[in-house]
């Protein structure tokens, strides 16, 4: 089987003109400079996209590990070609093979006697049949490839008719190109963990964060670490990674291991210590199926395609004491166990404001809750002044030096894939631009939002706890799910004004005149906690409209006790207006 070389195969790539145009990964710095450069990867599936993009960030990471901050700002503006790319990656290539004959890159490939054990007609229990909606993650054997994408129908969802994500047997061929991203994202960004096979720590529904830039070279570049300035590095900063130490199919005792689920020595544990920092895991044993000449259906690239794969339960088990992933934030509270981990914040739904927005500003928690920045926007926060003082010396359209706006040119990405039940609910993006705050005032926008945040975060507790007392007035049995359904519906409708905001205070804060800004906030601020309490109180009167009954005397008090308490959190803050008294709620 003639290797296939991931990095010399052809993906898709967006140039600043919007044509589509195929390269290899390689090629991802051709054009930087000119006026049509690459400015985004174009796989036809948005987790592809995104597994594409992390893939190439941690093969940077190996192989061109940034000496210092002012070599990760030097490298920024200027690349390295295609050719030193190629140089640079050229010790990886065996693990960068798809179809090696004994490492394929993110498989294993079992030796022929664990593959006669399996193949013997083994007296093996059967395995029930899964619930509805979940898939038969407990089956080995030979999936079609569309089974690494998150969204395809699962057996029982097509028994039923029940499949809406995308067209059934729609996508039966992946690319070279496109499926070792389609691979990354699905063990590594979005793993999923059931019947016997593993995930990671982090999970499938942690938000994960990006930086972005201008050019695609841009964005992979901003989320390289610079080992010398991250602890998880040490004593390993500065220098390449050996393709052993970060690619872990490579090792060839993978292939000895039983492939039953109940067989002992199935599963190896492996701690976060013990990997090489830069390392890329691999939570699963998938092999490809021999690849065919064809045509990608996400991309309509010609070349090798892949039509399915096999895999078989357990493998790499990543434990979750000291776990770590450069693109999720995680929290650690104060009173957490040594050696329990950490926990990372998970999305329940589409991102809203509340799920997102403190951590795309860089404001990390209180020492009672530690909320931990993911490593690239941490070191964004600590670098961006030199960053601003680069772009300002060397960085404009047509080449000369300017002052820069309230905003840098580049943009923070949060996105989630979310569960609905056991099933997977959707794929969320937020995005948010990087402002540049003078005037000593780069720590206040995170503090000044955060604070916005946590208000209306209580102003939603407040309403929620109205709408429970209420709900236990004689009403139907089930209907304290109105409680969670209200509560979210509050902070769900304020999302567009809270997004509003941080732009307007970040404007705001480059006014010279210190009085003119505070001034500014107060306004902003109060206008968006006077529409929060008007609000709450329409949501609680719609659900609970006073008409003349019995069942009122029960109610009008618990409005009024709503009242008073979102007066407290959120008209406290709000000024009177100019030459009259403070007018009471209705």
């Amino acid at each position: 089987m003639a290797p296939i070389l991931w990095l010399d195969q052809a993906v898709r790539y967006r140039l600043a003109s919007g044509t589509r145009c195929p390269a290899t990964p390689l090629d991802v710095t051709a054009g930087h400079g000119d006026g049509d450069p690459i400015v985004d990867i174009d796989l036809g599936h948005p987790v592809l996209d995104a597994g594409f993009l992390f893939l190439m960030r941690d093969l940077l990471q190996i192989a061109l590990p940034p000496r210092s901050p002012e070599d990760w700002i030097e490298r920024f503006f200027d690349p390295p070609t295609p050719g030193e790319l190629s140089e640079a990656l050229a010790p990886y290539g065996e693990g960068l093979c798809l179809c090696h004959g004994e490492t394929p890159m993110f498989q294993v490939r079992p030796s022929a006697e664990r593959l006669a054990e399996v193949a013997k007609p083994a007296k093996r229990k059967k395995v029930a049949p899964p619930d509805k909606g979940e898939e038969e993650e407990d089956a080995p054997g030979e999936l079609p490839i569309s089974a690494l994408l998150p969204d395809p129908p699962t057996p029982d969802a097509v028994r039923n008719d029940a499949d809406f994500f995308v067209k059934r047997a729609g996508i039966t061929a992946i690319g070279a190109g496109a499926v070792a991203p389609a691979l990354y994202a699905h063990m590594i960004l979005f793993p999923p963990a059931a019947g016997g096979y593993f995930g990671l720590p982090h999970g499938a529904d942690s938000i994960k964060y990006a930086l972005l830039g201008r050019t695609l070279w841009e964005t992979l570049w901003l989320n390289v670490l610079i080992p010398s300035q991250h602890p998880e590095f040490q004593p390993t900063a500065g220098r390449p990674a050996a393709a052993a130490e970060v690619f872990p199919w490579l090792d060839r005792t993978l292939s000895l291991m039983p492939l039953g689920r109940a067989d002992a020595g199935a599963d190896r544990p492996v701690r976060r210590v013990a990997f090489h920092p830069a390392g890329i895991p691999m939570t699963r044993r998938y092999l490809l199926s021999a690849p065919e000449t064809g045509r990608c259906d996400l991309t309509g690239l010609p070349g090798p395609v892949f039509r399915a794969f096999r895999r078989w339960p357990k493998g790499l088990r990543y434990e979750p004491a000291d776990w770590w992933y450069p693109a999720v934030s995680s929290i650690k509270t104060s009173d957490s166990p040594p050696g329990q981990g950490m926990r990372f914040v998970r999305a329940q739904g589409p991102l809203r404001f509340d799920d997102w927005l403190e951590t795309a500003l860089f404001l990390e928690g209180d020492e009672s809750q530690k909320k931990r920045l993911p490593l690239a926007l941490a070191q964004w926060g600590r670098f961006a002044d030199r960053f601003a003082d680069a772009l300002e010396e060397r960085e404009t359209p047509d080449g000369g030096a300017t002052a820069l706006s309230a905003d840098f040119p580049f943009r923070v990405r949060a996105f989630a894939q979310y569960p609905f039940g056991k099933a997977i609910g959707g794929f969320s993006v937020r995005e948010l631009p990087v402002w540049r705050v003078t005037h000593g005032a780069a720590a206040r926008l995170p503090a000044e939002m955060g604070a916005i945040i946590a208000t209306l975060g209580k102003a939603a507790d407040c309403l929620a706890a109205a709408v429970r007392a209420a709900a236990k007035l004689g009403r139907k049995e089930g209907s304290f799910s109105i409680v969670g359904e209200l509560r979210n519906s509050f902070l769900a409708n304020l999302d567009t004004r809270v997004m509003e905001l941080p732009g307007r205070l970040a404007r705001a804060f480059l006014d010279p005149d210190e009085a003119a800004r505070i001034r500014v906030a107060r306004e902003l601020r109060a206008a968006l906690f006077s529409s929060a309490y008007s609000l709450a109180l329409e949501l609680f009167d719609n659900a609970f409209p006073l008409g003349g009954g019995a069942i009122d005397t029960g109610i009008a008090p618990q409005r009024s006790r709503l009242l008073q308490s979102l007066r407290a959190v959120l008209l406290s803050q709000v000024p009177p207006k100019s030459g009259k008294k403070g007018k009471g709620a209705p």
